[in-house]
């Protein structure tokens, strides 16, 4: 592809979670910025695969009924005619992000394409899993630590303010 981006799925934000654009490969500034945070309510390529929860492949965004005028414009003067974009899912299902492909030129992607797509978005969702895995980990070991320290400072009769201000920082 011409084009590629990644995104991450944070479900806190906006009505139903926003994408934010993590890495690309091919896009100006002015379309990092204009795609740098997508909600599930946009016509884009990815939007549309938010709401959906399954792959969409756009082979000529001028053609395309799906995307309003304001996305086509994007696309347009970004140099992208055919998309697809391909959601991230952890292995229960739940939306992590996104990996979009866009071409020059009207594209069709192939079976093996598609396939190869779904390798790479399986090994991202694993990655991103792995690390928000790892990210609560080190979180929870630090708030062990504060509460066996508080424990510590009870049992060594420290005076109470000491061990609750530890409870309070942990």
């Amino acid at each position: 592809s011409d084009f590629a981006s990644m995104q991450l799925f944070h479900p806190d934000r906006g009505e139903a979670g926003e994408l934010e654009l993590l890495a690309h490969r091919g896009f100006d500034p002015e379309g990092v910025k204009f795609w740098q945070w997508v909600s599930a309510n946009s016509t884009c390529v990815c939007g549309l695969t938010l709401r959906q929860g399954s792959r969409v492949v756009i082979p000529d965004a001028a053609t395309c009924e799906r995307l309003d005028a304001g996305q086509k414009k994007a696309y347009r003067e970004a140099g992208i005619c055919a998309m697809q974009s391909t959601p991230l899912l952890s292995r229960s299902g739940k939306m992590l992000g996104m990996i979009s492909t866009h071409w020059r030129r009207s594209h069709q992607p192939t079976e093996s394409e598609l396939s190869n797509f779904d390798i790479l978005a399986r090994q991202a969702a694993d990655v991103i899993e792995r690390n928000g895995a790892e990210r609560f980990m080190r979180q929870n070991e630090a708030w062990l630590a504060a509460q066996k320290e508080a424990l510590q400072s009870a049992l060594n009769g420290g005076p109470l303010e000491q061990s609750l201000g530890v409870l309070a920082r942990g």
